[in-house]
Formats: C-alpha cells, sequence, structure tokens
C-alpha cells in the first residue's frame, strides 16, 4: 500500500510538522506571557 520512496517524505513532513509544533509552541508561550503581564 505504501511506496518506497513516500517513507523519506513522510520523514520530512514529520520533521517539518515537528519544528513547525515547536515554534508554535514557543510563540504561544511567549504570547500568554505577555498577556499575564499586561493583565
Amino acid at each position: 500500500m505504501i511506496k518506497e520512496d513516500s517513507g523519506s517524505n513522510s520523514v520530512v513532513g514529520f520533521q517539518m510538522w515537528t519544528f513547525v509544533n515547536a515554534h508554535a509552541d514557543y510563540y504561544k508561550m511567549k504570547i500568554s506571557c505577555i498577556i499575564f503581564n499586561l493583565a
């Protein structure tokens, strides 16, 4: 069902997804700190 070449693509996609999520969490934390400081 899964092709040989789709394996490497999913690895790259997973790395990209992890990278994006890591930064999203960082910015969410930063924004939360800013809002908390303003409150």
